[in-house]
C-alpha cells in the first residue's frame, strides 16, 4: 500500500527511477542530433570568424527577448568587460557598412567578452540564438529616458498694478490672464499646443515664476498669484515637477509659498524650492530615478555640494540642478563667468544636467564634461510681458541612457523652437504657446548659437530647423 503524505500517494520508487532514466535518454538524443545537424556559426564546420572592429558591433539594434545576469557579483575583470561596452554606447557611432550576416555580428559579441554573461560557447548558437545574445544595451538593464525643461511659467498674475502697454486700459496683468482664459475657453488654451510633447515625454520640468495661492499680503513691487486650482491645469497639460527656487516664490510670504506647495502637491507635481526644501525625487515609469535640487543666488556651494551627494547617496540615477540666476542683470541674454562658475561646480559635484532661468531671454548651451548646461530657457508661459524679444521660447529635451548599475549616460539633445504668443511686436501678449513657424524658428537657433562659442554643438541645435 503506497504511503501518502499530506493527501497525496507517493510515486513508486521503480517508476520515479524509469521516468529519469527516460528523461536524461531523450536530453542526449536531441543533443547528439542538435550537434550533428548545425555547422559552425560563422558557416561551415572550421570556417574562420572574419576579424571586426569594435564599433561594428554598433550596426545591430537592441532585442527585447535578451536575458542576461546582472552585473552584481562579477569580478573586476568582469567589470571592465562591461565598462568597455558601455564605452561603445556612449560613442554613437554607427560603421560604413552593416554586418553580413547574425553570425557575424555573434562571433564579435562572443569575443569580444560575452563569457561576462555566461553565454554558451557561439560555435553552439543558431544565428536566431546569436541575434538575440546581440542585445548588448539589455544585457546591462539599459533605460532610456528624455526630459524636457522649460523656462518661467507665470499663472495669473499682479492684481494691482494696472499697465495699460502690457493689457489694455484700465486692466491689471491678473485680469488679463483671467479675460484669456475665459475667452478662449479656459486654461487648457494657454499649453494646448504644447501638452502632446510635455505627455510623450519622462519628465518635465518648469521654473513656476509665481505662486499659487489666495493670500492677499504681499511685499513690495510685482507680486504674481493665480488660486491655487490651477495646479491642476500644468498636471493636465504634462508639467511633472515645478522649480520654486525664484525671486517670486515669496511674493506672498511663507504662507503663500506653503500654499503653492501644497497645491502641487494636490495636482500630483514635485516641487523643489530652497534650504530644506530644495530637493525633490521623481520616479519614471521605467523606474528611473531622478533627482532635483534647485537655488537661488548666491549660491552656497557647499549645500550644493552635499545636497547633490544626498541625492545619488538616496538612489537617484540622474540628477538635474536647476539655477534662477537672482543676481544677473534681467533681459540680457549673455552668460556671466558666475553663472558659469556655479554650473560647472554643479556638474563637477555630480550633476548630469544644469537649467538656468530668471533672464527671460533664450542663452547658450555648453558641453562640459560630457554634460549639458543650458543657461537660460526664457520665457515659457507669461502674459504680462509685451516685448517682442521675450515671445521666443524653446522646449529643452535631452535623452539619456541609464544603466542597471545607476551610470547615467548622455544620449542627445533637442531644441524645439515655440513662440509664448500670437500677437504681432509689442501688442499685448495673448498667451498661447506653441511651436514656432519656421521663420521664427530660424531667429531662436541664431539666438542660441550667438551665445554658444562651443561650435560643435551648432549642427545639435540647427536640427531643431
Amino acid at each position: 500500500m503506497n504511503k501518502r503524505q499530506n493527501g497525496y500517494p507517493l510515486p513508486n520508487r521503480r517508476l520515479l527511477m524509469a521516468g529519469l532514466a527516460l528523461a536524461v535518454l531523450v536530453t542526449g538524443i536531441i543533443v547528439v542530433v542538435r550537434l550533428v545537424s548545425r555547422p559552425g556559426a560563422g558557416g561551415s564546420a572550421g570556417e574562420p570568424r572574419e576579424a571586426l572592429s569594435d564599433r561594428s558591433l554598433l550596426a545591430t539594434r537592441p532585442i527585447e527577448t535578451a536575458h542576461f545576469r546582472t552585473t552584481r557579483g562579477l569580478d573586476d575583470g568582469e567589470l571592465q568587460r562591461i565598462a568597455r561596452f558601455k564605452t561603445l554606447v556612449r560613442s554613437g557611432e554607427q560603421p560604413p557598412q552593416p554586418l553580413a550576416t547574425s553570425a557575424q555580428r555573434g562571433a564579435l559579441w562572443y569575443d569580444e567578452g560575452a563569457r561576462v554573461l555566461n553565454l554558451p560557447d557561439q560555435q553552439q548558437m543558431t544565428d536566431g540564438e546569436l541575434t538575440s545574445y546581440l542585445a548588448f544595451t539589455d544585457a546591462f538593464g539599459k533605460r532610456s529616458v528624455t526630459i524636457s525643461a522649460v523656462g518661467d511659467i507665470l499663472l495669473g498674475g499682479d492684481k494691482r498694478q494696472q499697465d495699460t502697454r502690457e493689457t489694455g486700459a484700465g486692466m491689471t496683468s491678473y485680469d488679463w490672464f483671467e479675460k484669456l482664459k475665459n475667452d478662449n475657453g479656459g486654461l487648457k488654451y494657454f499649453l494646448a499646443d504644447v501638452a502632446p510633447i510635455f505627455q510623450a515625454d519622462d519628465l518635465t520640468i518648469c521654473n513656476l515664476e509665481g505662486t499659487l495661492t489666495n493670500q492677499t499680503k504681499n511685499g513690495e513691487g510685482l507680486c504674481f498669484s493665480a488660486p491655487p486650482k490651477y495646479a491642476k491645469a500644468l498636471k493636465n497639460a504634462g508639467i511633472d515637477a515645478c522649480n520654486l527656487a525664484n525671486n517670486h516664490s515669496d511674493d506672498f510670504f511663507r504662507l503663500g509659498l506653503e500654499d503653492t506647495r501644497d497645491a502641487l502637491r494636490r495636482a500630483g507635481i514635485a516641487r523643489f524650492h530652497t534650504g530644506s526644501n530644495n530637493t525633490a525625487e521623481v520616479t519614471t515609469d521605467n523606474r528611473v530615478q531622478i533627482g532635483l535640487i534647485s537655488s537661488t543666488m548666491p549660491v552656497k556651494m557647499k549645500d550644493l555640494k552635499l545636497g547633490i551627494e544626498g541625492l545619488r547617496a538616496g538612489g537617484c540615477d540622474i540628477v538635474i540642478a536647476s539655477f534662477h540666476w537672482t543676481n544677473s542683470q534681467e533681459l540680457t541674454n549673455t552668460v556671466s563667468a558666475e553663472e558659469q562658475r556655479i554650473a560647472r561646480a554643479a556638474i563637477d559635484y555630480g550633476a548630469d544636467l544644469v537649467l538656468g532661468h530668471h533672464k527671460h531671454l533664450l542663452s547658450g548651451l555648453e558641453k562640459y564634461n560630457g554634460k549639458m548646461i543650458v543657461y537660460d530657457l526664457g520665457n515659457f508661459l507669461s502674459t504680462n510681458v509685451p516685448l517682442e524679444a521675450l515671445k521666443y521660447t524653446m522646449i529643452y529635451q535631452q535623452t539619456f541612457n541609464v544603466f542597471e548599475d545607476g551610470e547615467a549616460v548622455f544620449s542627445g539633445f533637442k531644441i524645439i523652437p515655440c513662440l509664448n504668443s500670437d500677437a504681432l511686436g509689442d501688442a499685448p501678449n495673448n498667451g498661447r504657446v506653441h511651436p514656432a513657424d519656421p521663420e521664427s524658428s530660424k531667429r531662436i537657433v541664431e539666438q542660441i548659437k550667438q551665445q554658444t562659442p562651443q561650435q560643435e554643438l551648432w549642427p545639435l541645435i540647427e536640427q531643431a530647423l
